[in-house]
């Protein structure tokens, strides 16, 4: 081909290819009439394509950005949506398009206060766009429990345009909650039949429908409007409905297909992350449960259904600061919210704040009287705080709203129990359990009443009846438990291992086979038994902590325990429980800096696990580390701001640092919020005297006296500094001016103990028992009374005293523990109830296991009394009276040898002089 001809077919080319281009050169108009053609198909996804080359094109065009906006909206991307609204808006597109769009945006993405704060009192000319808003504004209201303002936006909206299909949606709804389910069907089969694709009026049909027990025509109407669903934003928003319905019907395994598919169509949709967490809060997965709510809130941090997950998925993780402030944000915007009102509550009480609870549950139930499970939530809360009474009108109210009021007439009869009503509280539950054929719930009650009567041979005849109910493992794990309070330790673990055989992941029934084992001296059995468990379930947390556990009591190698520990946090990277285990094991072998950095690593792990930053603040300040300290004290304070114990850490800093002036500034902070805080009334009258300012500190409390005479403030903190300078008589008189002010039972417990140190028992006794008499539901004074009373050696008045606090507070670890060792030394056969008590509460507890060690001994079981003596000496191998007591056990047993050996050791860690240095020296000398 000749260069002529080349230079011919290129231009020819290049000439070519310039009219195409030129030919191809849309402008705006083009670009937007071939996007409303496609809207007029609900295409969205190509509309939204010839828009945004509209937009290129003619980027200030208000048509354009308002269609895009809706567009978006349409395909479910909400916050593009809003931008390009709200461009249009600025553009002066009209308001009365432009209003109802964006509301419908902040709507769609859960901001329903922003909704009804922003467009409440935007009056829409067009009646058309004035419908839409107002049904928006209704959803809105409804979302947030407002239900009078939800009707008034409804009747609105249907007023500008009759039958219209969203309003009449809403109007359903209203009905549906007052219960007329024929009235709310009526409404929307209208919306239906006149917007047969309103995704809405679809899933709220199908709730209905649930509700009438059509549960399969309920799913199969979601499903078919899913599948028949052409545009994926009408399926997500069919199938994110979907796939509750499933749940809440007991579907799961259905709910998981379905979120398959969304997860397959929209894998960055944040409903498709929404009903992750939806399905991992059914299945339990509680971490995966909170991931997902997490994806969603950090987009949108103020999604409330988002956060009533995230609530929920940290309450399953234990995680009890995280699941409050996540369900608290919901329940303050939607204080009608049931669920959340009920997650809350038990959020405090299983994070041991039965007053918060109490609170709570009032406050709930002045909204939804008539909600039995509140009301049992209210007795529970009320029970633990001491107030029974008022415990009891709940749990009957709730039996009375119940349909069975099964589980709340099974509380009400423990209660009564508690209260001392023990004859009719048996009755009661010997009716429910013989009334209902299937349930074992009132024969589970019975039997642990009859446990806590030492009453065995009734407690195994309900067991007999449970297996005829509910044969399984857990019947044989009961008996277990029976035969080991008769001490019929062979039985005992034959039924252990029958629930072990039928349920090989049983964990609690493995327990106590690792407990029996290491009774009797058998610690590689036990071992063997969790290694084979663990290679099942290498992953499971819960048997890595058993086992480290178990290798603890047994006295394993420090290194041993901590490989263990290492494996089950480095398997639960997001585990407190493991991470604190780790942490307590280092500090417990006295390994301050290793426990130092394995608290780092669990705070780096869960930056906001108040427990986790509390326990690492702590170590900080034991290494040294007091700015440290000071600094994680203050993301504790941050976390919990109305916490006065957080605030008063900090201060605890700067008095170690000796910045007394810094400390007293917080503390003071503290009680002007909590006058009568009692902790804060002690640290500041302790900072000032440490600062060498008594002289000031005395001239404080009579300024605070003088300028707040009716409350306690002043006096106690007035008596605090007369009792540092050891003048008890003194600050007993100024204590008792600070009770008479505000009768406080932290103050009260201290009037006690500064008349013991004055030496007025007479004074001191006759105050105890004028207190008591007047606060019968002091459980905290009467155990410090029983100490002092103890140390005293007034064994009759400190027995009486444990026994008035278990009254009111049974499973009271300390004072079950002390009494328990009070009769033992007394020769009483209570003792050992008592002791077995406080083990099962407090299994890891050293000084538990040791009084428990010890009176078995005292009842002629020395061998498994030795065998608890060494375990608790293994939990605490740093505290000194422990090892002196397994010395002298085994020096009375005649192992010289081994007695020799605990107390070399003891010497080893023992300063001189010293009453324990001179006690172990004074044995070490007889063997």
């Amino acid at each position: 081909m000749s260069n002529h001809l080349r230079s011919r077919l290129v231009a020819a080319a290049l000439a070519s290819a310039l009219l195409v281009s030129a030919c191809g050169q849309e402008d705006a108009a083009s670009y937007l009439a071939k996007a409303k053609g496609h809207l007029e198909k609900s295409n969205y996804s190509a509309a939204i394509i010839e828009l945004r080359n509209a937009r290129e094109k003619a980027p200030d065009n208000a048509e354009i950005r308002f269609l895009l906006g809706k567009a978006l909206l349409a395909r479910g991307e909400f916050d593009a949506a809003e931008g390009e609204l709200r461009k249009a808006e600025a553009l002066k597109y009209p308001a009365d398009a432009i209003a109802p769009a964006i509301a419908r945006s902040l709507l769609d993405r859960g901001d329903v206060r922003k909704v009804t704060s922003e467009y409440g009192k935007v009056e829409i000319a067009d009646p058309q766009g004035r419908a839409d808003l107002a049904t928006t504004l209704a959803t809105a209201y409804l979302s947030q429990g407002d239900r009078d303002n939800a009707k008034a936006a409804a009747d609105a909206a249907l007023a500008a345009v009759p039958g219209y299909p969203r309003a009449l949606t809403v109007r359903a709804q209203l009905l549906a909650i007052d219960r007329d389910l024929d009235g709310a069907l009526k409404a929307l089969n209208g919306a239906l039949a006149a917007a047969p694709n309103l995704a809405e009026a679809t899933l709220l049909k199908a709730q209905i429908l649930i509700a009438q027990d059509k549960r399969d025509e309920a799913i199969k109407l979601l499903a078919d409007a899913a599948t028949a669903a052409g545009e994926v934003p009408l399926a997500m928003q069919l199938r994110s409905a979907l796939v509750p319905l499933l749940i809440a019907s007991g579907d799961v395994p259905r709910a998981e297909v379905e979120v398959a598919t969304m997860r397959k169509s929209a894998p960055k949709d944040l409903r498709t992350s929404f009903a992750e967490a939806q399905v991992a809060v059914a299945k339990r997965d509680y971490a995966k449960a909170r991931d997902a709510a997490q994806v969603v809130l950090a987009a949108r941090p103020d999604n409330l259904p988002a956060l009533y997950l995230s609530g929920l998925a940290n309450y399953g993780l234990g995680s009890w600061a995280l699941a409050e402030d996540a369900l608290s944000r919901v329940v303050r915007q939607v204080p009608n919210s049931v669920d959340a009102q009920r997650a809350l509550i038990l959020t405090y009480l299983r994070s041991g704040r039965p007053q918060q609870a109490v609170e709570a549950a009032d406050a709930a139930l002045r909204r939804v009287p008539d909600d039995p499970l509140l009301q049992r939530l209210a007795g529970e809360s009320k029970a633990l705080t001491g107030n029974a009474a008022a415990a009891v009108r709940h749990f009957e109210r709730a039996a009375s709203l119940e349909k069975t009021g099964v589980s709340a007439r099974v509380r009400l009869a423990q209660v009564r129990l508690a209260q001392g009503d023990t004859a009719r509280a048996i009755s009661d539950l010997e009716g429910l359990a013989t009334a209902d054929p299937a349930s074992v719930q009132a024969d589970i009650a019975l039997y642990a009443a009859h446990m806590s009567r030492r009453e065995y041979d009734k407690a195994l005849a309900v067991l007999a009846n449970v297996e005829k109910k509910q044969p399984g493992a857990a019947v044989h794990e009961l008996r277990g438990n029976v035969m080991l309070a008769k001490r019929d330790y062979k039985a005992a673990r034959t039924s252990y291992a029958k629930a072990l055989e039928l349920e090989p992941a049983r964990l609690s029934a493995a327990r106590r086979l690792a407990g029996l084992d290491l009774l009797d001296n058998k610690p590689a059995d036990a071992r063997a038994r969790y290694e084979k468990m663990i290679e099942a379930n290498p992953k499971s947390e819960s048997l890595q902590m058993a086992l480290a556990e178990t290798l603890a009591l047994s006295g394993a190698p420090p290194a041993e325990v901590k490989a263990v520990l290492d494996k089950a946090a480095a398997a639960n990277p997001d585990s407190r429980q493991a991470r604190l285990a780790l942490v307590a094991h280092l500090r417990g072998t006295g390994d301050m800096r290793g426990a130092l950095e394995a608290a780092r690593a669990a705070a780096a792990a869960m930056p906001k696990d108040i427990q986790v930053l509390e326990t690492l603040g702590a170590l900080q300040l034991a290494n040294g580390e007091n700015a440290q300290a000071r600094a994680t004290f203050a993301q504790v304070a941050e976390l919990q701001p109305g916490n006065p114990a957080a605030t008063l850490r900090v201060a605890a800093t700067y008095v170690a640092d000796k910045d007394f002036a810094a400390a007293i500034e917080l503390q003071r902070k503290v009680l002007a919020a909590q006058p009568n805080y009692g902790p804060a009334i002690l640290a500041l009258a302790a900072t000032q005297i440490a600062a060498g300012k008594s002289e000031d500190a005395i001239a404080e409390a009579k300024r605070i006296q003088k300028e707040r005479p009716t409350m306690a403030l002043g006096y106690a903190l007035e008596s605090e500094i007369l009792a540092a300078q050891k003048k008890y008589p003194e600050a007993a008189g100024a204590m008792r001016e600070a009770l008479a002010k505000q009768p406080n039972p932290v103050l009260a417990a201290r009037q006690y103990a500064l008349l013991v140190a004055a030496g007025k028992m007479g004074e001191a006794n006759a105050f105890a028992e004028r207190w008591t008499k007047e606060h019968s539901k002091d459980a905290a004074f009467l155990s410090l009374v029983g100490q002092q009373r103890q140390a005293a050696k007034d064994t009759a008045g400190a027995a009486s005293a444990y026994r008035a606090a278990l009254e009111i507070d049974p499973d009271n670890v300390v004072v079950l523990n002390n009494l328990a060792w009070l009769l033992n030394e007394q020769g009483k056969p209570e003792a050992m109830e008592l002791a077995e008590r406080a083990h099962g509460l407090a299994p890891l507890n050293a000084s538990v296991i040791d009084t428990h060690g010890t009176i078995l001994i005292a009842r002629g079981d020395t061998q498994r009394g030795l065998a608890m003596l060494k375990q608790a000496t293994n939990l605490a191998p740093g505290d000194s009276r422990l090892r002196l007591n397994y010395a002298r056990a085994l020096a009375k047993g005649g192992d010289k040898a081994g007695a020799k050996k605990e107390l070399e050791t003891l010497l080893a860690r023992t300063p001189s002089p010293s009453k324990m240095r001179t006690d172990a020296e004074a044995l070490l000398k007889t063997l």
